[in-house]
C-alpha cells in the first residue's frame, strides 16, 4: 500500500514539473491561482458580513456604544418609569417610596 502511494506521488511531481517547465503554463497557473485566492477572500468576506447581519449586533456605532439610558422620544416612558423606580431602591433600599 505504501509503495503505491509513493508511485502516485512520484508520478503526481514528475507530472507537475513536465507541466510547469514551459513559462507559459507557469504564467497560467499563477493567474489562476492568483483569481482563486482573490475568489476565497471575497467569499469568506462575504460570509462574515452576512453572519453578523441578522445577530443583531451589526448597526450604527451609536446603537453599540449607547447605555440602558431610555431615549427621549417620548415612547420609552414606561423603561423610564422602571428605571426610576429601580435608582430609588439603590438609593433607599429600605423605604422605595
Amino acid at each position: 500500500m505504501a509503495k503505491r502511494r509513493g508511485l502516485v506521488i512520484a508520478g503526481l511531481a514528475a507530472g507537475a514539473y513536465a507541466y510547469f517547465k514551459n513559462p507559459e503554463n507557469r504564467r497560467k497557473a499563477t493567474i489562476a491561482f492568483n483569481n482563486t485566492k482573490l475568489k476565497v477572500n471575497a467569499f469568506m468576506e462575504s460570509q462574515n458580513l452576512e453572519g453578523f447581519e441578522g445577530s443583531g449586533t451589526a448597526g450604527s456605532s451609536d446603537e453599540a456604544s449607547s447605555t440602558a439610558k431610555p431615549k427621549s422620544d417620548g415612547t420609552s416612558t414606561s423603561v423610564q418609569y422602571v428605571n426610576e423606580d429601580k435608582e430609588k431602591e439603590e438609593i433607599d433600599p429600605v423605604n422605595p417610596s
